[in-house]
């Protein structure tokens, strides 16, 4: 995302809005540096404390769940000496694809 060196690897926000009788909330992988992984956390973190809580009843139970789980997030850092076993996954996943469609 910001063409820095370093270590880049998937880092998940926590999102969620509701409006009235209606809640959405989810997970996002970003596959970036620390520094970029923060900045989306915080964001998520900042919108999610907006839009969260304006549902019932379920804008009430989720909202401080996915703020939690962004603070969390922002507070636990991966060990940056080799990729999670998620980053792993992904760019398996993405090799795969790669492959599928040049074989096709």
């Amino acid at each position: 995302v910001c063409q820095k060196d370093g270590p880049i690897d998937v880092h998940k926000s926590y999102f969620v809005y509701s409006i009235i009788i209606y809640t959405s909330y989810k997970t996002n992988e970003h596959i970036v540096c620390k520094e970029c992984a923060r900045k989306k956390q915080l964001s998520d973190l900042f919108l999610s404390s907006l839009l969260g809580w304006w549902g019932i009843p379920f804008g009430l139970i989720i909202t401080p769940i996915q703020i939690a789980k962004n603070v969390i997030m922002l507070i636990k850092s991966p060990d940056q000496s080799e990729p999670t076993e998620l980053m792993t996954q992904r760019i398996r996943q993405m090799l795969a694809t790669k492959q599928l469609e040049t074989t096709t």
